[in-house]
C-alpha cells in the first residue's frame, strides 16, 4: 500500500515522475478495496503499460475512458480521457471495442501468425 511506498513510487503519485506499469501491477492496483490516490496517479502518469493480459487491456482502455464497466471492479475511478488502442491479434478485441478509437493491425506477419482469423473476429 502507498503508505510504505519507497521515495519513487511517491513521486509518482505527487506527479513528478512518470512510470511503466505491467500486467502484474496493474492487476495490484485493482485490488478491492481501490485506493483512487494510488490509482489515479499510476493512470495519469503510466506512459508504458506492458506485458497485459487480454483483460488487463481492456480494462486499462475503458479506466482511462469512460470507467471500468466489468463487475470484477465496481465503483473503480475513471479519467474520461479519449483513448485509442491499436492491437494485432485476436486477444486485442475486448481493447479495441472499449477505445473510442480502436486499430486493428492486419499485415503479414499477423495473418501468418493468426492466419485462422477472419475480418469480423472482433465484431
Amino acid at each position: 500500500h502507498h503508505h510504505s511506498c519507497p521515495l519513487l513510487c511517491c513521486q509518482v503519485m505527487m506527479g513528478e515522475l512518470e512510470c511503466a506499469v505491467t500486467g502484474k501491477g496493474f492487476d495490484a492496483l485493482l485490488l478491492p478495496p481501490y485506493e483512487p490516490e494510488l490509482l489515479q496517479p499510476m493512470l495519469r502518469r503510466g506512459t508504458v503499460f506492458a506485458r497485459m493480459s487480454p483483460d488487463n487491456k481492456r480494462d486499462l482502455m475503458e479506466l482511462l475512458g469512460s470507467g471500468l464497466q466489468t463487475a470484477a471492479a465496481p465503483g473503480c475511478p475513471k479519467l474520461g480521457l479519449h483513448v485509442g488502442f491499436c492491437g494485432d491479434g485476436a486477444n486485442d478485441c475486448g481493447a479495441l471495442k472499449a477505445a473510442h478509437v480502436g486499430e486493428r493491425w492486419v499485415g503479414p506477419a499477423t495473418w501468418m501468425a493468426a492466419g485462422w482469423m477472419q475480418d469480423d473476429a472482433c465484431s
